[in-house]
């Protein structure tokens, strides 16, 4: 395989095609969140063993994101139950994901549409407004970064290069604050944001691109904000990836992947949990 953008299954991409394992940003959140050993036992060609797990709500993320991005419904088995407490819908079920389709109960495969409706809409309604005809959902992009071979699997990436378009799903609010506080840095999506522009820079993508985030509520109303990824956003996950590529060479290099270490680890109590105690205690005082 070559450097470049390709347009291939999702299986085929989290295979790792590359010529060498490849540094995902999923990979690097997890060696950023925990450690190179989790990393490794995450990766597909290091840890070829490894477990793969699926939610009901993965399922609800993943069916809404083929309908509103890739416009295409037929991912979807639809199973005639009530729900999944039963033998035949169990079965039923398995069999769907066995054929790589996403299994979803009647009135499951209704909130998804609605949802669609509604992100359809709030993308109609915003300065990104015909975006979904201006470019191809799931772009798979592979580059060569120094010594490592990098990867990233773009939900929507514009023809022009100048927009990256990615579709969250949130249990809580999708009000901007809410997604910074709850999401953004717990669960790398600033190192997401980073790496994927630094593969176009990579590939020599000369355009001022823009990362963009659909965020989605899966509750009804389903509200949506579409937040971008302002340039601080890009600079700490850019100085996350930094230590993590140099951490997955000497991984690579050595064969050796550390855990957490053995050493001992003395935390110190945040400054907000002392907050909490003196603010009480000042409110004591008050009162008496």
């Amino acid at each position: 395989m070559k450097p470049g953008i390709y347009q291939m299954s999702e299986d085929e991409y989290h295979s790792d095609p590359c010529p060498a394992p490849s540094l995902s940003a999923s990979i690097a959140g997890i060696i950023w969140h925990r450690s190179p050993l989790h990393g490794f036992m995450a990766h597909p060609r290091l840890n070829p063993s490894r477990e793969q797990r699926g939610s009901l709500e993965f399922d609800l993320g993943k069916a809404a994101h083929a309908v509103i991005l890739e416009g295409d419904e037929s991912r979807i088995a639809i199973i005639d139950a009530d729900d999944w407490r039963t033998k035949a819908a169990k079965e039923s079920r398995d069999e769907a994901r066995a054929a790589g389709k996403i299994p979803m109960l009647a009135r499951q495969h209704a909130d998804v549409m609605r949802m669609a409706a509604v992100a359809k809409s709030t993308i109609g309604e915003s300065e990104i407004a015909g975006i979904l005809d201006e470019g191809k959902p799931e772009q798979s992009v592979f580059a060569k970064d120094g010594d490592t071979w990098v990867r990233g699997r773009m939900d929507f990436l514009t023809n022009n290069r100048k927009i990256i378009l990615d579709y969250k799903t949130v249990s809580r609010s999708a009000a901007p604050e809410s997604f910074l506080r709850s999401s953004v840095f717990q669960f790398g999506y600033d190192i997401q944001a980073a790496m994927y522009l630094r593969l176009l820079a990579v590939l020599g993508c000369k355009e001022d691109t823009k990362f963009l985030w659909l965020v989605q509520e899966i509750e009804p109303p389903y509200a949506c904000s579409i937040i971008g990824a302002s340039p601080s956003i890009i600079e700490v996950g850019s100085r996350k990836i930094e230590h993590v590529i140099r951490r997955w060479e000497k991984c690579m290099a050595s064969g050796m992947w550390p855990a957490y270490g053995s050493r001992i680890s003395w935390i110190e109590a945040p400054a907000w949990e002392i907050g909490k105690i003196e603010e009480r205690e000042l409110l004591m005082e008050i009162e008496e």
